[in-house]
């Protein structure tokens, strides 16, 4: 696999870990308005967004291990672009 594409698979990968943490922490804000809206459904919403972000981070480690025994030595010692995965 080309330098080039295992750094955009690593740059989306981190990208894809940032979107589930902001999933986690919005499903979280939503859990807790249950204390302030009795019966609205936004706690199992909320409960649902943290699944789906631990989900996704737990698939981010497992593309961030397959790359890092892929190329070992290349990612631990190159700096990681800064550039968009887009």
């Amino acid at each position: 696999m080309p330098d080039q594409n295992i750094d955009k698979i690593a740059v989306a990968s981190d990208a894809l870990a940032n979107l589930a943490t902001l999933l986690r922490w919005a499903g979280r804000a939503a859990e807790q308005v249950m204390i302030l809206s009795a019966g609205d459904d936004l706690p199992g919403l909320g409960s649902t967004m943290v699944w789906a972000g631990a989900e996704i981070e737990r698939r981010c480690a497992v593309i961030s291990e397959s790359i890092s025994d892929a190329v070992p030595y290349r990612l631990a010692t190159a700096p990681r672009k800064a550039e968009s995965a887009v």
